[in-house]
């Protein structure tokens, strides 16, 4: 299995591959949204780009992972059916769950 930080690189290029990756950051109060997933501020793959990828990166340098972690259930809900590259995110993101021992039955 991969390494959780080259999977984190991989959803980095799969953001970008579709399009979702954005040059500019949001402003820090919508970075520091209370709201789970600051989705009354962020897209999903907002959160993803600015809020999860540099998380849990900081998080793999620090030996600090979390215990358990389930982000698929949540994204595959909210990610729109049209969402360029959809399939492929949902993917990258189960396979990460999988990580901390989840597994993502659809």
């Amino acid at each position: 299995m991969k390494s959780l930080s080259q999977q984190l690189v991989e959803l980095e290029h799969c953001l970008k591959r579709h399009g979702h990756w954005q040059s500019q950051s949001p402003s820090k109060l919508d970075l520091t949204s209370p709201t789970p997933f600051s989705a009354d501020t962020l897209s999903p793959c907002q959160w993803l780009q600015f809020v999860f990828i540099p998380k849990l990166g900081a998080l793999i340098d620090d030996n600090k992972l979390p215990s358990a972690m389930q982000l698929s259930p949540y994204f595959s809900e909210c990610f729109e059916l049209s969402l360029s590259g959809r399939a492929e995110l949902l993917k990258r993101l189960e396979r990460l769950d999988s990580e901390f021992g989840v597994t993502n039955e659809r």
